[in-house]
């Protein structure tokens, strides 16, 4: 055989595995339910379950409803009268009221607490559950953390108790109102756990509406890493603190700019499955639904509503602006990857301010004048900032006063 030899390649076409392309960011590895409290640890997220969980004669037991949703869209959960059936990666349990019988993989097990009916609802053993039919690690804690016990819950034991990041938000979570503040909510649309960060300003007050900056992060980000929070250290927070506004940091569910499917922002001309299209819905929706989630627990002027975001949050903040008009002013960060500004329908931005932020090494930076030039003839109010030797990942960190002080200039009074 000649050593120049190529075998045919019969498709070179990528296929790539859809599920697996969207699978979110936000991966569930340690739960931490608390005797007596709505309020479950979801990695290092505060998450409020609908029923509070229970110790019972020194067994954890959590609702069933509220498991279901932690662990989905894995976990499928279904009560018919008294029997209880949980499937779980690949495993199913059977269970019934008043029982402590576990059926399990073809084994019959005993559990400490039988599933019993607490305030109309399905109280289940859940250290038992998820350790004996799911192969869970569990660990039990009792500390000044909190008035009652912690259950862990975890793929691994590195993932409970031994983390001192998970023991240390614990710490400080209970009665914190401001500063940074770690949080999750189920996400109806996409059935899943989100997690969101924000940071509030030490002058919030409940009685005044507050100014709202939503950040959008990059791709293969989460709104949970540090590195988003602090690229410049505490450049988010002292921004925050000096515009008085809170700083809400979305997750955006997974690989989808927000809505916007890839950096050319029009998910409409390519040739994607509906399947695709849900994830990339729901990527979009993922930001509407934390938003709304904040303007429920917080105070906010909905009139000085902010967005930017970076790479992917910043076609993501372009993406959102064209299609909801409910942001005072916004700031995409790195440079736009299309040299077609006429083809987007920028109607709804007509009059918008939108500051682009972008460093000189970045992919794309001579485009970029261009761009803001065509929106201003779309009467879009664009301004560009440059960052001298910037680069793609991190050259918007370096301008997060200026666009903090632009929110400021074009904020409703």
């Amino acid at each position: 055989m000649s050593k120049h030899f190529k075998p045919k390649v019969q498709d070179r076409r990528y296929i790539r595995d859809v599920d697996e392309y969207y699978k979110p960011y936000f991966q569930i590895k340690a739960v931490y339910f608390t005797d007596g409290s709505k309020t479950a640890f979801v990695e290092r997220q505060q998450y409020q379950m609908d029923a509070p969980a229970k110790e019972l004669n020194e067994v954890m037991m959590v609702s069933a409803q509220d498991v279901a949703k932690i662990y989905a869209p894995g976990m499928q959960l279904e009560i018919q009268g008294d029997t209880i059936s949980i499937q779980y990666q690949g495993k199913k349990a059977l269970l019934k009221v008043g029982s402590r019988e576990l059926q399990a993989q073809d084994q019959t097990l005993e559990m400490a607490q039988a599933p019993t009916i607490l305030e109309g609802r399905v109280y289940l053993d859940v250290e038992a559950v998820m350790g004996k039919a799911f192969g869970k690690y569990t660990i039990w804690d009792n500390t000044y953390l909190a008035p009652g016990d912690y259950l862990g819950i975890g793929e691994s034991p590195e993932d409970l108790f031994q983390n001192p990041n998970i023991v240390k938000d614990m710490i400080i979570a209970g009665p914190k109102k401001t500063g940074i503040l770690r949080r999750a909510y189920y996400f109806e649309e996409g059935q899943a756990i989100m997690p969101y960060n924000l940071y509030v300003p030490t002058t919030y007050n409940p009685e005044e509406p507050t100014k709202l900056v939503i950040y959008l992060h990059g791709a293969g980000g989460s709104c949970t890493e540090d590195r988003d929070l602090n690229r410049v250290p505490l450049a988010i927070e002292t921004a925050s603190e000096k515009l008085g506004a809170i700083t809400l940091f979305a997750e955006g569910y997974s690989q989808g700019f927000y809505g916007g499917a890839n950096p050319d922002l029009h998910p409409e001309l390519m040739n994607l499955s509906d399947k695709e299209k849900h994830y990339i819905k729901l990527c979009e929706l993922e930001v509407l639904a934390v938003l709304k989630q904040v303007k429920e627990a917080y105070n906010i002027d909905e009139r000085n509503i902010f967005l930017y975001g970076n790479s992917m949050g910043g076609g993501g903040t372009f993406w959102l602006a064209m299609h909801y008009p409910i942001f005072r002013a916004i700031a995409p960060c790195g440079a736009m990857t299309t040299n077609d500004m006429n083809s987007f329908d920028l109607s709804k931005m007509k009059g918008l301010p939108a500051l682009f932020v972008c460093g000189t090494e970045n992919i794309g930076y001579d485009q970029l004048p261009l761009n803001v030039a065509c929106l201003r003839e779309h009467g879009v109010d664009a301004a560009l900032r440059t960052v001298a030797g910037g680069i793609h990942a991190s050259a918007w960190a370096y301008a997060v006063g200026d666009i903090y002080n632009f929110f400021a200039g074009h904020a409703a009074q």
